[in-house]
């Protein structure tokens, strides 16, 4: 007796229990029951999407682009498909790729928001400050609030050596946002380099960041509530090779070692920090991106330097750089 033939429908009962593992966000199971799906009806397309975006998900770019292939291949005129592989390649970095891909996103959907969004951001990324420009543009055109898209054209701008036009954007962005810290970050740094300029201090080959930024704290771990954890591994990341070199060499262990440490605004990244720098009673500086990124060509390796060299003067020294995050586009901004 022949066996049952696969039903299309029993294709899309897996697609929806894929479905629903996804909006649980178990991303594992969903992938599961779009195999299913795939197997039972290898045509498919919105399986192959669907498990696209769990791969995505999971950060497996690679077989998410090839889940996106094979949906284009079976629906070769949504646009959505193009702008959400160009969305994998942009994490995989394949810039020029994910571009190609907006660009056949928005052929499709000539107000696709998202995809000039996203297209702005791999520009940007190539340092094509004037496409990224054109693009966040159109962005702003299709959405006129849309303050994080002011943001980003403020920077392309100030990175294309456009600083006045820069600070307008940045100023809407914030009117727009007034919680938009990244835009804060980049139009103080902006407006100081404007006023070098004015006062001819600015230019080519003068590097102008101010590096009077030494502290000696007098806190330390005592001062700092809880975070047993996080003290006992600065401890030995950093206060341990400090207060003991010679100790710490004989055991391999080498003093100027680094730790990355990521928070929200205000829950105490610096103040542990400068904990940390009393603690073995170093010198502490604190390099804020913005003083140190400047639109001259070489300026902002020699803000660096200077800060490297003023720390080297000061030893021992703990150099805590912040607002790292503040020279990346969001892609958590994206609208559309």
């Amino acid at each position: 007796m022949a066996g049952k033939k696969p039903s299309p429908t029993d294709a899309k009962t897996y697609h929806q229990l894929g479905n629903d593992y996804y909006e649980k966000g178990d991303y594992d199971r969903a992938i599961e029951n779009y195999n299913m799906a795939i197997l039972l009806n290898p045509v498919f397309s919105e399986a192959y999407f669907n498990r696209a975006l769990s791969y995505y998900q999971l950060k497996n770019f690679e077989k998410s682009v090839s889940d996106y292939t094979k949906a284009i291949e079976l629906d070769p005129h949504n646009p959505i498909i193009y702008n959400n592989r160009g969305d994998a390649y942009y994490r995989k970095q394949d810039f020029q790729s994910a571009i190609k891909d907006y660009d056949k996103a928005i052929n499709l959907n000539p107000n696709y928001l998202k995809a000039f969004y996203n297209r702005g951001l791999s520009y940007a990324s190539i340092e094509e400050y004037e496409k990224a420009t054109e693009d966040f543009s159109k962005v702003i055109e299709l959405k006129p609030d849309f303050a994080e898209a002011y943001h980003l054209r403020g920077l392309a701008k100030e990175y294309a050596g456009e600083i006045t036009n820069a600070i307008v954007d940045y100023e809407k962005a914030l009117e727009l946002n007034p919680e938009l810290t990244e835009a804060k970050t980049h139009l103080e740094s902006a407006r100081a380099k404007k006023e070098q300029e004015g006062k001819g201090e600015g230019g080519e080959g003068k590097a102008g960041a101010d590096i009077k930024m030494l502290q000696k704290p007098n806190m330390t771990f005592n001062d700092v509530a809880g975070m047993k954890k996080m003290k006992e591994e600065i401890r030995e990341a950093i206060v341990y090779p400090m207060m003991n070199p010679d100790l710490a060499r004989k055991y391999g262990k080498l003093g100027g070692s680094g730790i990355l440490m990521y928070g929200p605004p205000g829950c105490g990244k610096t103040f542990i920090v400068k904990a940390a720098a009393g603690e073995c009673k170093s010198g502490f500086i604190n390099a804020k991106l913005s003083d140190l990124l400047d639109m001259y060509v070489g300026n902002t390796e020699k803000n660096i330097h200077k800060v490297f060299e003023l720390a080297r003067k000061n030893s021992p020294c703990i150099l805590f750089f912040d607002e790292v995050d503040a020279i990346g586009g969001r892609r958590d901004q994206q609208e559309g």
